[in-house]
């Protein structure tokens, strides 16, 4: 009895596989994806400083009684 324990389990976890692999077929990576990856971080702080409000708060984390 045991043993049809074990094969009906070995038989969901095959199917479970298949299932998976048909509905989320998998494709081999592109290594070369990206062909430009540099970022220029000073340029990108200088075109988006205005962008966001600043928000103005007051700090009491110190503030003693």
């Amino acid at each position: 009895m045991r043993a049809l324990h074990h094969l009906v389990a070995i038989a969901a976890v095959v199917l479970f596989v298949v299932g998976v692999r048909i509905v989320l077929p998998t494709t081999p990576a592109e290594a070369n994806a990206i062909q430009n990856a540099t970022v220029n971080v000073l340029q990108m702080q200088a075109d988006y400083s205005g962008a966001l409000p600043e928000l103005k708060m007051h700090d009491r984390t110190f503030a003693l009684d």
